[in-house]
């Protein structure tokens, strides 16, 4: 469920850095940096907020990218532990409340736990999120957000899915009403959070301790671990979820790391945990796409095009725009299976005219941004032009929102100060139904507007 991998998921870019010039003759380096920043994301998808898959993300042993792949009926929530002996890496869940401290380590509900490492385990139970860093990085990610829990909210709404068994992928998310094009499907806030180089800062036994206990504290336990009861790679994880056995902090670790993506948060990269978001199945030409806000730590499924009621809702777990030969790699590698979607099957001469517009794509983006850097802002436009015919051809973008803001930026290099008004108009129209939530969307649309004044 990434978007670049050089690998990664879907639709998701980054929002407007650039505040815009008052000046409109002067053309500055800033603008420049704006116009790249908003080509280099919206040309590979279409949305905002990069989700990015970590190609090294792994143990001294084999390969454990994180990703969203086994999937399972919703648990019975009640609230769940995991009791982590210290001694050995074996969990037991049983179901009682949890026993935060009385405001000592505010503002965390519990003792961070480090496990004699420079990387601890941050919990606030009250809001459903564990973080595993180090203390300054754990300072300074609660500096750049405002995280809460949405899972009250989330409840008090009748979702338009429910769960269902897919044939050849276990369990899925379809649709149980006809959801229109932008419609947000659902909002999940991050469970759990883990800083990148962990596996290449400690050994494995001491990180796998730090994965259990994270989990071990949250309200939210039982899902978590409740999302591998349709996988067939660990042996006995039905029945130790059914009986309340031991289970071990191996196995803990797979279930989090298998269900995972990597959000960048502060300019951080961190593998986040949304356990809901997790039981969405892949499809390469996909009906929903996904949206992080790293101010909020949410995350948000909205639908790509219309769904119809019974039609399965899925997200992309690869980057978009990659060719068949590419995608089927990608997800071959980092999930170990093979795409058989309608994209990846169709007929060969389908499949081949697909992939030579995705290269032409490639190209194109390219051929942009070197325009841009040489300021010749009139033939960046024509090629941005023929750049969005691919890429619209090619279904790899929901809404033009994203288009329209790249060609206001564009024609406000060129200083066309009718084109960037009529460009950003557009846009606004297209991100106000379309996109928007988050700090950094309605940035985005506050600045726009800001230009269509100015203009």
């Amino acid at each position: 469920m990434y978007m670049s991998f050089d690998s990664s998921e879907l639709l998701l870019a980054s929002g407007i850095s650039y505040k815009f010039n008052q000046q409109l003759t002067m053309i500055s380096l800033t603008l420049i940096s704006g116009i790249f920043l908003t080509l280099l994301h919206s040309h590979s998808v279409s949305a905002r907020g990069n989700v990015t898959p970590q190609k090294h993300l792994e143990w001294s042993t084999g390969n454990c990218l994180p990703g969203p792949l086994q999937h399972a009926d919703y648990p019975g929530c009640a609230t769940t532990l995991l009791h982590l002996d210290e001694d050995d890496d074996n969990i037991t869940i049983k179901s009682h409340n949890n026993s935060p401290t009385n405001g000592k380590w505010t503002p965390w509900t519990h003792r961070p736990y480090c496990a004699d490492t420079d990387y601890c385990v941050f919990t606030n139970a009250n809001i459903g999120l564990s973080i595993i860093t180090t203390q300054d990085e754990s300072d300074a990610l609660l500096k750049s957000t405002s995280p809460h829990s949405n899972h009250d909210e989330n409840d008090k709404v009748t979702p338009a899915y429910e769960m269902r068994d897919i044939a050849n992928k276990g369990k899925g998310l379809v649709a149980t009403r006809k959801i229109p094009r932008g419609e947000v499907l659902m909002v999940d806030s991050v469970a759990l959070l883990a800083a990148l180089e962990i596996p290449r800062k400690m050994k494995q036994e001491k990180g796998r301790l730090l994965f259990s206990r994270a989990v071990e504290r949250l309200p939210r336990a039982g899902e978590i671990l409740g999302l591998a009861r349709s996988s067939s790679s660990d042996e006995g994880a039905n029945a130790e979820l059914e009986d309340g056995a031991s289970m071990s902090a191996a196995f803990v670790e797979g279930v989090v790391k298998i269900n995972s993506f990597t959000v960048e948060v502060g300019g951080m990269g961190y593998m986040g945990l949304f356990p809901r978001i997790a039981r969405i199945n892949h499809a390469c030409h996909p009906s929903a796409y996904f949206r992080f806000d790293q101010h909020s730590l949410k995350s948000t499924i909205r639908a790509f095009r219309d769904i119809d009621a019974g039609e399965e809702i899925t997200i992309s777990y690869a980057t978009f725009g990659l060719t068949r030969a590419e995608r089927q790699h990608i997800l071959h590698l980092n999930w170990g299976f093979e795409c058989d979607c309608s994209l990846c099957t169709a007929p060969q001469d389908e499949i081949a005219a697909s992939d030579a517009r995705r290269g032409e794509i490639k190209i194109l983006r390219e051929k942009v941004l070197r325009e841009v850097e040489g300021m010749d802002f009139k033939e960046a436009i024509t090629l941005n032009r023929e750049l969005y015919e691919l890429i619209a051809k090619e279904e790899l973008v929901s809404h033009m929102g994203d288009h329209y803001e790249v060609m206001a930026r564009l024609h406000m290099g060129a200083r066309d100060r009718a084109g960037a008004k009529k460009y950003a108009k557009m846009a606004l129209v297209e991100l106000k139904k379309y996109s928007g939530e988050g700090k950094e969307g309605k940035e985005t649309i506050r600045e726009l507007e800001e230009l269509v004044e100015m203009l």
